[in-house]
């Protein structure tokens, strides 16, 4: 799944790696690190005004924003494509994301607490004190 959207909020990317750990799916985040003012420029060069932010909801989105940190497990791992990448730093991040994703970089373990074990004594006893 690629989640290309306001994902500036960590609680979401968290829900967004439980949800891909639930299923046992490597996953990774992806960041465009584009400072602010270049955030309001290319806002304010949209041709069509409906595809434009208004200035408070811009602002009160880069206020709020939560830049991923490669240290949380759910960014992590992290790759951080400047907004003024060459292309070679495009296919690195690329060839790193498919590492990571699709040749088994990330390996996703079940959570223990939903993890079935088996066991070779009997759980349950009678109220008197034999097996029930």
């Amino acid at each position: 799944m690629i989640a290309d959207g306001l994902n500036y909020i960590k609680g979401y990317r968290y829900q967004l790696f439980c949800e891909a750990k639930a299923l046992l799916t490597p996953s990774c985040v992806v960041h465009v690190g584009a400072p602010a003012e270049k955030c309001r420029e290319w806002n304010a060069a949209r041709k069509e005004e409906a595809e434009q932010w208004d200035g408070e909801t811009l602002e009160n989105l880069v206020f709020r924003y939560e830049e991923p940190n490669g240290m949380a497990r759910w960014d992590s791992p992290l790759f951080t494509v400047p907004w003024v990448d060459s292309e070679g730093e495009c296919v690195a991040v690329w060839e790193g994301v498919w590492e990571a994703v699709c040749a088994g970089g990330v390996k996703v373990k079940a959570n223990q607490a939903t993890v079935l074990v088996s066991s070779s004594c009997h759980l349950l006893w009678g109220v008197g004190g034999g097996r029930g």
